[in-house]
């Protein structure tokens, strides 16, 4: 038998671990742990039916946590598995056949939602004639407890725990399921401080809705202070109905009360049909006005005012969390700065060659058109959108002392202050200094020194940027504005609802579970794919021998997205098996026959990474980790398996896994584990002939790509902490693989648009017909020699490194100099000769357009140039097409990749 396929050690068979599973077995250290969750107000321990210390079949009940109109909530212990669980279990004043229907009911919806923010559900079955639904025990209370201990909310931290709720909601309306009653007392907080909704006893199914929906249309069911109007009314309900009570949860973190407080139901029912609330900015000015808007839309009476899905309320609300305000980097604003004047240059060539057409006018009047056009630009986009071309291209945006769009204001201010003390001061500056140059009979330098006080003074509109105040400029303070990231990419789908499982005839039982196939079967270890047939889930079954070591505590209560759900389990002298949840999804080795972007590669890494570094703290890692213990779920998360992923090709020749002692040895193969990783997803090929194993990746790869396989080689590597955190800075400054067609389409346009820019500051000579072709030809020559120029200085060209573009060789290697050059020439050559062509044609090889304007201006080959142009528009429309391999770059051996 293969070393990864012998059975777990290390962490599995802590001796410790393995005394406390077996005496938490016996049931004689089942002692209640610290939760938060209070009773409410008026609720005794004596109103409960099962006192502390009694047994309900196979549970331990250790405390009462809460009542409500269908069960009791007790925190107890299984005694099989020594896990804590919430027991909620059936009133014994409701055992009609409808009240238990109705109470499984919400088992069943809730398992078919396995979400990091929604309380987990292990099991619903008939313990002495009372149904009851194990779920998972949240130790951390309710957001209602978080109120009582430390009132309103911070409006940042109230957002993030909204997120996190809306989150769970919407993986339940993909499961198709309405919960009907939120409010703070059904969001539970875990350990880490996350909220995960629970409580689904009024849940409904929207894919069968008549499939045991005891709360049929016209009566109501809920909590009146956080039900929608329509809810109350008893119409029939949609999502916007629990997006009014996401609202009605969020103003009560916000204020520390509902927007309806009455005690008399009548008037509260009156003032919800008929009222509006007051703003929640209202009551506490420390709300954003645009965060208070968000909510009273929510608040809206017409269910058609209110957002129309989660996704919405989520983009609206994300602004105003936590993750939302890291300051962009000075670097980055200035290259939006410039790709955002070179757009403009574009649109005043357009606007000011009609304008000109139409009627001719002195060039002093394309001074206040371009500043017209400046302020309206940075005023409407910024204004209105937050954002503006060149910031959209860098994921930068501004946003306003609420942290919301600044609005047409505060953007105006900005670029007065930007228009004002740049371009108007600039121009000054430039007229005086050309005049004292001039006076000292320095011409020919005059331009190109009178233009450095443009960027001088863009200098010192910033001697007031720091650190500490997010890098903002004297415009940034004036307005109260700030430049901030954009928010992250939205998380990526959840699951759905599993397909139902064709059960086989002849069943076989594994405890509660009813065998399905036969997934894997090695010696000592078999894999199985089981069901649940009263909670409607599919689960894996591990079967070992009998009287195999019991799994730690630690990993028994993992609920992390990284690892898989163990749900139930059993050791004796005659059987040992694990239950474990049953995502769907694919193994790794079998989702990358293709190559995957580096986006989505380093989001895996990140998550392998920081599970690897958690599990071993804890020691709950399986004992072996290699490539064929890893899952990839249908919502694009990787999950560590304690076993070889089912549905693996057994043909596949794997390197071996690598220990998880946590010594120095088996970090560097953990590293090698990452590296493979790495490399297999990127490139997209399985391993057998060392594909994975090679030091150097055989494509090119991105360079973060490259920097991270670099960082896993080598005898002495880093640790995990310093991988996480190199991984995690390269997430928090995202290039979207996925948009490189765009970049490069981009790349191109602002090429062609600082030309416009040579001539808006004047380095053409000015023609009596404004803008002659021989000028511009000549125009484009100069700007080709310059690119090639610049990209010798930073091996690739301005363009290309303000939009975070590299270029390397084929192989992936980097490239010199000499080849960035030579590929920047083979792009511009076209350019170059068509500013020769002018010269050439007259018979000079001087380019002196000053001389030919006053000799009358050249006579310029029409055809010959227009041939040009025609190669130089293939040669940019073969690279938008074909955006890593244009043919400068297949002619020169080189690609590009994304920094």
């Amino acid at each position: 038998m293969a070393e990864r396929d012998k059975p777990e050690r290390a962490s599995s068979e802590n001796p410790k671990d393995s005394d406390d599973a077996a005496t938490l077995t016996a049931g004689r250290t089942l002692s209640a742990a610290p939760v938060h969750t209070e009773l409410g107000p008026g609720v005794r321990p004596t109103d409960f039916s099962l006192p502390a210390g009694a047994n309900l079949g196979d549970y331990h009940i250790l405390r009462p946590l809460g009542k409500g109109g269908m069960g009791e909530v007790y925190e107890a212990g299984h005694i099989p598995s020594g896990r804590r669980v919430a027991l909620k279990v059936l009133s014994q004043a409701l055992r009609t056949a409808e009240d238990r229907e109705r109470f499984l009911q919400e088992g069943k919806l809730a398992a078919q939602v396995n979400h990091p923010n929604c309380v987990y559900v292990y099991g619903a079955e008939e313990i002495q004639g009372r149904p009851a639904i194990s779920m998972e025990l949240v130790p951390g209370g309710t957001l209602k407890d978080m109120l009582k201990e430390k009132g309103s909310l911070p409006p940042e931290k109230a957002v993030d725990l909204t997120i996190q709720v809306v989150k769970g909601l919407e993986a339940m309306q993909s499961a198709g399921v309405l919960h009907r009653d939120i409010k703070p007392s059904n969001a539970f907080v875990d350990a880490e401080g996350n909220a995960k909704i629970g409580d689904f006893g009024l849940s409904i199914s929207t894919l069968a809705r008549a499939e045991g929906d005891a709360f049929a249309s016209g009566t109501f069911a809920g909590t009146p202070a956080f039900a929608s109007p329509e809810q109350i009314l008893g119409e029939e309900l949609d999502v916007r109905s629990d997006i009014y009570s996401v609202g009605a949860t969020l103003y009560c973190l916000l204020t520390g009360r509902p927007p309806f407080d009455e005690a008399d139901l009548r008037k509260l029912v009156a003032r919800i049909l008929e009222t509006t609330p007051d703003s929640p900015r209202n009551i506490r000015e420390s709300v954003p006005r645009g965060l208070a808007e968000v909510v009273m839309r929510c608040l809206e009476k017409p269910r058609s005012a209110r957002f129309s899905d989660y996704r919405g309320l989520r983009r609206a609300l994300r602004p105003f969390g936590s993750a939302a305000m890291k300051p962009a980097d000075p670097a980055v604003r200035v290259s939006a700065a410039i790709l955002d004047l070179a757009v403009l240059a574009g649109l005043f060539l357009l606007a000011g060659s009609a304008l000109h057409a139409l009627r001719p006018f002195k060039s002093g009047i394309i001074f206040y058109l371009g500043g017209l056009l400046f302020l309206l630009y940075f005023t409407v986009l910024e204004g209105l959108a937050g954002t503006t071309a060149g910031k959209a291209v860098r994921k930068i945006r501004v946003v306003g002392p609420e942290k919301d769009t600044p609005g047409i204001l505060r953007s105006l201010l900005r670029s007065v202050i930007f228009f004002t003390v740049v371009i108007v001061l600039g121009r000054l500056a430039e007229v005086r200094l050309a005049g004292l140059l001039s006076a000292v009979n320095a011409q020919g330098t005059e331009t190109l020194i009178a233009y450095l006080a443009y960027p001088t003074l863009a200098g010192l509109l910033f001697v007031t940027a720091r650190r500490r105040n997010g890098f903002a400029g004297i415009g940034d303070l004036a307005s109260r504005t700030r430049v901030v990231v954009a928010p992250p990419a939205e998380d990526k789908s959840v699951e759905r609802v599993p397909e139902p499982v064709a059960l086989p005839a002849g069943k076989r039982t594994i405890g509660p579970y009813t065998v399905v196939e036969g997934l894997r079967a090695d010696p000592g270890d078999e894999l199985l794919l089981g069901y649940d047939e009263r909670l409607k889930r599919r689960l894996w079954i591990r079967v070992r021998p009998p009287g195999a070591a019991p799994l730690p505590e630690s990993r028994r209560d993992i609920s992390r997205p990284g690892r898989l759900r163990w749900i139930n389990g059993m050791r004796s002298s005659e059987t040992s098996w694990d239950a474990y949840e049953a995502p769907r999804g694919a193994p790794f080795l079998g989702s990358v026959a293709r190559r995957h972007s580096w986006i989505l590669v380093r989001a895996w890494l990140r998550e392998l990474v920081e599970e690897i570094m958690v599990g071993l703290d804890e020691r709950s890692l399986p004992s072996l980790f290699g490539l064929d213990r890893i899952w990839v779920s249908v919502n694009g998360r990787l999950k560590i398996l304690d076993f070889t992923a089912p549905g693996l090709d057994a043909k596949l020749e794997l390197s071996e896994p690598a220990r998880t002692t946590g010594d120095p040895e088996s970090l560097k193969e953990l590293r090698g584990v990452l590296k493979q990783v790495a490399l297999v997803a990127l490139e997209g090929v399985r391993p057998g002939i060392d594909d994975a194993r090679r030091g150097v990746p055989g494509i090119p790869l991105p360079l973060q790509a490259r920097k991270f396989v670099a960082l896993m080689g080598g005898e002495e590597g880093p640790g995990l902490g310093e991988v996480s955190g190199r991984i995690k800075g390269w997430i928090d400054r995202p290039d979207d693989t996925s948009k490189f067609r765009l970049k490069r389409l981009t790349s191109v346009a602002l090429c062609l648009s600082f030309v416009a820019w040579v001539d808006l500051l004047g380095l053409l000579p000015r023609a009596e017909s404004w803008r002659s072709l021989a000028t511009w030809s000549i125009a484009l020559g100069y700007l080709g020699i310059l690119a090639s120029v610049s990209a010798i200085v930073n091996r690739g060209g301005f363009v290309l490194n303000a939009l975070n573009i590299a270029v390397v060789r084929s192989d992936g290697s980097p490239v010199s100099r000499t080849r960035a050059f030579l590929r920047s020439f083979i792009a511009w050559s076209p350019m170059i000769f068509l500013g020769l062509l002018p010269s050439l044609w007259n018979g000079s090889w001087i380019l002196d357009p000053l001389a030919a304007e006053k000799v009358g201006g050249l006579a310029f080959p029409l055809w010959p140039s227009m041939g040009l142009v025609a190669v130089s528009l293939a040669g940019a429309v073969w690279s938008v097409i074909t955006p890593e391999r244009g043919p400068q770059d297949r002619i020169a051996a080189t690609c590009l990749v994304p920094k």
